[in-house]
């Protein structure tokens, strides 16, 4: 970097030293070269670069980069700023820039802004690709596909920055674990999660659901005694969502509380003690596992080729409902599938009995309880639909 500092300064050796910092996917944009709007590149003698980037979910890496901008501007004799804008705004930003033919000279964007569209307003950054490639390596398929229009870089990709899977120990020294307690732990969590051999490999090497065990590994590391994870589940394969299972139930099993979120009702129901259903912002439901099922009746599901309205006529029973199958009939050769919704208190044994006095022959007989999806789907109702709908 220090060669950097000591040589002229142009917009694209800027663009040069971003790439080699992290800058990240900086793309010279909308003003012609040399210009910014409202100065005409100059501010007292000074040349000027006006830099646009995405908030950063980190604020803290918004508050650094305003720092390094600055200092490098002042290094460099160069008026340089930078303006941060939510990512949601950034095409719509993009566009009216372009369409004012002034505004920023570099632009961070996250991927969503369709390169080609502005082909004629971007610089051919070649160089600087060049640059980086010979430095860091080959630019991934997905960057270039990004960034490279009709044979031109009309961005550096940048998107993020592989790491290995082993912890980083020096970020939990500050959570009171020292370096030596925090690599050990690293190992360990690695080892017993079946990711020992891919200590020392960078991320990329991973699949999608190693990667997404890794970004959970790291965040207990420190052993906290809280943790709140939002849908760990989503985007995992069979076998790995019973890996999360398992760390869930490692973490209660050593008294640590964990709160997450989830849609699969499945997943609450066999790893929580207690859950909160929540229907358009609001609590519907609070409480354990077994209050919840103890809303809806219990249920006998039975199958045969028998008159089950001896059964209608119990006190046990709140209703007798056929089950459909799938081609809309009752009946699969002569048996028919029957649901019995019991009454609170109800004995299931005294339909059973029924069932023997009054010749009912029986194919298959089954008590459950109702599941946590149907107490959901009744507590929730229309509501639930709707959203799965939308």
């Amino acid at each position: 970097m220090t060669e950097l500092w000591k040589k002229p300064i142009s917009r694209r050796d800027l663009l040069a030293g971003a790439a080699t910092v992290g800058l990240g996917a900086a793309a010279a944009a909308c003003a012609p070269p040399g210009t910014s709007s409202n100065t005409g590149g100059q501010t007292g003698g000074k040349k000027q670069v006006r830099i646009l980037q995405w908030s950063h979910f980190i604020p803290a890496y918004d508050t650094w980069l305003d720092g390094f901008v600055k200092d490098w501007g002042a290094k460099n004799n160069v008026d340089a700023t930078i303006d941060h804008i939510s990512t949601d705004d950034l095409p719509a930003r993009m566009a009216a820039e372009v369409a004012a033919k002034g505004g920023h000279d570099i632009v961070e964007m996250n991927a969503q802004i369709l390169t080609y569209l502005y082909e004629k307003q971007l610089v051919d950054m070649g160089d600087v690709v060049d640059y980086v490639v010979k430095k860091y390596g080959q630019v991934e398929q997905v960057g270039k596909s990004v960034a490279y229009v009709n044979g031109k870089w009309l961005g550096v990709p940048n998107f993020y920055i592989a790491i290995s899977p082993q912890v980083r120990s020096d970020l939990f020294t500050q959570y009171g674990m020292d370096r030596k307690t925090a690599k050990r732990r690293g190992h360990e969590l690695l080892e017993r999660h079946g990711l020992g051999n891919f200590a020392e490999k960078t991320t990329d090497a991973l699949s999608k659901g190693m990667q997404q065990k890794v970004q959970m590994l790291a965040s207990i590391a420190h052993d906290p005694e809280f943790v709140i994870l939002d849908e760990p589940s989503s985007g995992l394969d069979p076998v790995n969502q019973q890996v999360m299972e398992e760390i869930i139930r490692d973490m209660a099993k050593r008294q640590r509380t964990v709160l997450f979120s989830t849609h699969v009702m499945q997943h609450a129901e066999r790893l929580c003690d207690r859950i909160v259903l929540i229907g358009k912002g609001k609590k519907i439901f609070d409480g354990t596992i077994g209050h919840a099922k103890e809303l809806l009746p219990r249920r006998i599901r039975l199958e045969t080729d028998d008159d089950v309205e001896p059964l209608r006529q119990l006190q046990q029973v709140a209703s007798v409902k056929a089950i459909e199958r799938e081609n809309d009939s009752v009946k699969t050769n002569g048996t028919a599938g029957w649901n019995l919704e019991l009454r609170e208190q109800a004995d299931a044994q005294v339909i059973l009995q029924t069932c023997f006095t009054r010749g009912i022959r029986l194919r298959s007989f089954n008590q459950s309880d109702p599941s946590l999806h149907e107490v959901s789907v009744a507590l929730v109702g229309d509501e639930a639909k709707e959203v799965a709908l939308r």
